[in-house]
């Protein structure tokens, strides 16, 4: 610990001491948190995870990101301490300039965080030491305030409008052509959306639009840094939306709270046995807040350890059919279109390939006809392809008969999905269907089936759909059904 009372007299110290903190952001860290709170900061291996991240971001080796940022941590693991007050306090030591915008859930939650901030450089024992760096008189508020001859710091909720300001280096528009990077402030996001709100799709999308609405365009250039830090509320919150942008590529820091050998991130905190008891009890918030992994309200019908898997087909194939679900529309809050093909061999169902996609008619009828020109060389080819009879599909059909010379057996889904669901799970649990042990698309059938929930409180089942059809017809083939000829 840095002795104060010696840089009041000591000089040589003093500008010792200085450049230990300005060296070191834990030792920052432990230093300001205890004049802060007059108590010690207690270090855990998750803490030095995220202050080397956060110091490996102000270095700039972050920058083929550009120097975008999620980090998902447990709820009460000391992110707001360590990530919204802590780390910009140090950066305006380093450098007056910085520019800092901090959202949150709410905008008193927002203001506190960043008034933290405001009076940790308002301090007697910061003055002291950084004795170049001072609040703006004219310019002081909780809200928003300014460094003298330097940068500012805004606070409000990540809801709420943005006006007039904007975070990072004023001066930059792109990276330095030397490639001399500086930091200079950011956007940084602690908890977008409360808890309790996480189920609410408008509230989820209000804020979730942010990013590309306003948050975006409040970067003073493409290069100034956006941090998000936050618990998993929804398999659809800020973080996903995030780490599915097209635009930037996020880096991406998780850190579950026991890892894969049920080990627990924090044992001063939560030891493992007690973090088994809290998934026990409630293995919904548990999977989200402190795994950091989402799953629909309800639990998934459909179990990991069921499924069986295949590195090549029998010698004998019966028959391969395609069944395909088409979506109405391309857009991001629509559904997927997915076609897979499947082949039935010695009483047992292979998944052989999928592809999926949004798209709008014309692109939806040529992925159709690649799909099945791929597989109609193919010995034995498909018979045909089985499509629901409704909106784009119906288009479909008309125009693959006549253009691909493709078989297409409309259907008719008269079954609520639930209920198909129901009908499906023996013979995934039973081990009558088969994936492939590697395929590209393999990942994202694994997903969706795993969260299909009978409250369907799940994003998407287009996939789901199509295996439904598929066992149908490979199975009850024989009876009667919604897939009789219409």
């Amino acid at each position: 610990m840095i002795d104060l009372e010696r840089c009041k007299t000591d000089e040589a110290y003093r500008l010792i001491a200085r450049d230990q903190l300005l060296g070191s952001f834990e030792l920052f860290v432990s230093h300001f948190f205890y004049w802060t709170y007059k108590k010690e900061f207690h270090w855990s291996s998750h803490h030095l995870i995220m202050t080397d991240f956060l110091v490996r971001l102000h270095r700039g080796e972050f920058v083929e990101h550009y120097n975008k940022c999620v980090i998902n941590i447990p709820p009460r693991y000391s992110k707001t301490e360590l990530v919204i007050k802590m780390f910009p306090s140090w950066c305006y030591a380093i450098n007056l300039q910085c520019n800092f915008m901090h959202l949150s859930y709410s905008d008193d939650l927002a203001v506190d965080n960043g008034d933290t901030v405001r009076e940790i450089i308002k301090s007697d024992a910061f003055k002291l030491i950084f004795d170049d760096v001072s609040i703006k008189t004219n310019k002081d508020t909780k809200k928003r305030w300014a460094i003298k001859d330097g940068g500012e710091f805004y606070s409000t909720a990540a809801g709420g409008r943005v006006i007039g300001f904007g975070a990072g280096d004023v001066q930059a528009v792109e990276m330095p052509p030397d490639g001399n990077y500086v930091f200079s402030g950011g956007i940084f996001i602690d908890d977008p959306l409360k808890a309790d709100e996480a189920h609410s799709e408008a509230l989820r999308e209000k804020v979730n639009r942010r990013l590309d609405e306003t948050i975006k365009s409040r970067c003073n250039s493409s290069y100034t840094p956006i941090v998000v830090i936050m618990q998993r509320l929804h398999e659809d919150d800020f973080t996903a939306t995030a780490l599915n942008d097209t635009e930037f590529d996020w880096k991406h820091l998780c850190l579950p709270a026991l890892d894969e050998n049920d080990n627990a991130l924090w044992p001063d905190k939560h030891t493992a046995d007690r973090l088994k008891a809290m998934r026990k009890k409630n293995a919904y918030v548990f999977a989200g807040q402190y795994q950091q992994t989402p799953t629909p309200v309800g639990g998934g019908l459909f179990k990991d350890s069921w499924w069986r898997y295949y590195s090549k087909l029998p010698p004998k194939v019966d028959y391969l059919f395609i069944a395909g679900d088409t979506a109405l529309k391309a857009k991001k809050v629509h559904d997927y279109s997915v076609f897979i093909c499947f082949a039935v061999a010695e009483g047992r169902l292979y998944v052989l390939d999928m592809v999926r996609g949004k798209w709008e008619a014309p692109e939806l009828e040529i992925h159709y006809c690649a799909f099945w020109n791929k597989w109609k060389v193919n010995k034995p080819k498909p018979r045909c392809s089985y499509i629901e009879d409704k909106a784009s599909g119906t288009g479909l059909m008309q125009k693959m008969q006549r253009i691909a010379h493709s078989p297409i057996r409309p259907i008719q889904r008269n079954i609520d999905k639930v209920t198909r669901a129901h009908d499906t799970t023996p013979y995934v649990e039973s081990g009558y269907v088969l994936l492939p042990m590697s395929a590209p698309w393999l990942s994202d059938f694994l997903d969706e089936m795993s969260k299909f929930t009978a409250l369907m409180t799940h994003k998407n089942d287009d996939i789901a759909d199509v295996l439904f059809d598929g066992v149908q017809i490979a199975f009850n083939s024989r009876k009667k059904s919604m897939f009789d000829v219409v």
